[in-house]
């Protein structure tokens, strides 16, 4: 059975893009995930799991994604290009001075989905959980920006993993040291795991 550890992501993604690909099936399933469902509970995205396998109880709880809501006011551009940037950044990467302070800015209010959290804040439940990371990570195909990290382990192989918007997975390694007893250091009190990222 695979194991997912330290799952870490921090990503955003338009609503209507996450709504559209969960909902057209966009997402190559894992074996063990029969579907996925959308539902928002007191302000926040769900993405629920059904298992594939009838052996589960109905009772018990299988994997979901919990993610944030928010809105945005972005700057569109004349071709219709929509920038997902506020009227702020757009003006701040295009350099003030190369702006009309009285110009107007086409705008556009856009719903995103925050896809941020550490281990149980971004996937709940046990069952399935792994298939679920799974599922988080296909996400990042429609993300406008940020990463989706964490740790597979399967048949005691650890596999790290590492995917970022736009749905591009790159190639990590995993560092595990060891720190000494009563060490002070920043280093080492950090923790014992260390993502290197390789492009």
């Amino acid at each position: 059975m695979t194991q997912v550890f330290n799952p870490y992501s921090r990503f955003t993604a338009p609503l209507e893009a996450v709504e559209q690909t969960v909902n057209n099936d966009e997402i190559e399933l894992p074996d063990a995930i029969d579907e996925i469902n959308m539902s928002r509970v007191n302000g926040k995205l769900h993405i629920e799991s059904t298992p594939e396998d009838d052996s589960f109880s109905r009772y018990t709880p299988t994997a979901l994604i919990k993610a944030g809501l928010s809105e945005k006011n972005i700057v569109i551009e004349d071709d219709g290009t929509v920038t997902h940037e506020t009227v702020s950044t757009y003006k701040q990467d295009l350099g003030w001075s190369a702006m009309d302070e009285d110009e107007e800015l086409n705008t556009r209010t856009i719903t995103y989905v925050d896809f941020y959290g550490r281990d149980d804040e971004i996937l709940v439940h046990g069952a399935l959980r792994a298939a679920m990371f799974h599922v988080l990570c296909d996400l990042t195909q429609v993300a406008v920006s940020g990463y989706v990290n964490g740790i597979l382990l399967e048949d005691d192989e650890l596999e790290p993993v590492w995917y970022e918007a736009g749905g591009e997975s790159f190639d990590v390694e995993l560092n595990v040291s060891k720190t000494s007893e009563g060490s002070d250091t920043e280093e080492e009190s950090d923790g014992p795991v260390n993502w290197s990222q390789h492009s």
